[in-house]
C-alpha cells in the first residue's frame, strides 16, 4: 500500500512525494519527497544514498506505474529490502495536492 502525491511546478519539473508500506510481516516502508525532471509523461528518482537504482514515475491520465532500474537487486535502492516493488497507483483525487512529508503517514 502507498501514495504518490504530484504537483506540476512547471512543464518539465515536479514535485513529489513518496510513501510505500510492504505491509505484514514487518511492516517495512519507503519515503521520499523531492522535485524531479519531467519529460514525455515520465520522472526519475535517484536516491542519494544509492546512484546505483532509479525508480522511475510513468505517468498517464488516471494512474503512475512505479519502475526499478538497479544494477544490484540486494541494494534496494538504499530502502529496506523488498519494500520498493513495480507497482500501479491509480489516480484517487483531481484536488490540487498537498506536498508534504509523508513517512509518518498512516496509510489504511
Amino acid at each position: 500500500m502507498g501514495e504518490i502525491r504530484v504537483k506540476l511546478l512547471q512543464n518539465n519539473i515536479l514535485a513529489l512525494c513518496f510513501y510505500i508500506n510492504k505491509g505484514y510481516p514487518g511492516f517495512g516502508s519507503a519515503s521520499f519527497i523531492d522535485t524531479l525532471a519531467y519529460n514525455d509523461d515520465q520522472a526519475k528518482y535517484i536516491p542519494s544514498n544509492d546512484t546505483a537504482c532509479t525508480i522511475g514515475f510513468l505517468f498517464t491520465g488516471a494512474s503512475v506505474e512505479l519502475t526499478l532500474i538497479y544494477t544490484n537487486p540486494q541494494r534496494a535502492c538504499g530502502f529496506a529490502k523488498g519494500v520498493i516493488l513495480p507497482a500501479v497507483f491509480m489516480k484517487s483525487s483531481v484536488d490540487n495536492p498537498l506536498i508534504q512529508d509523508l513517512s509518518s503517514h498512516r496509510i489504511n
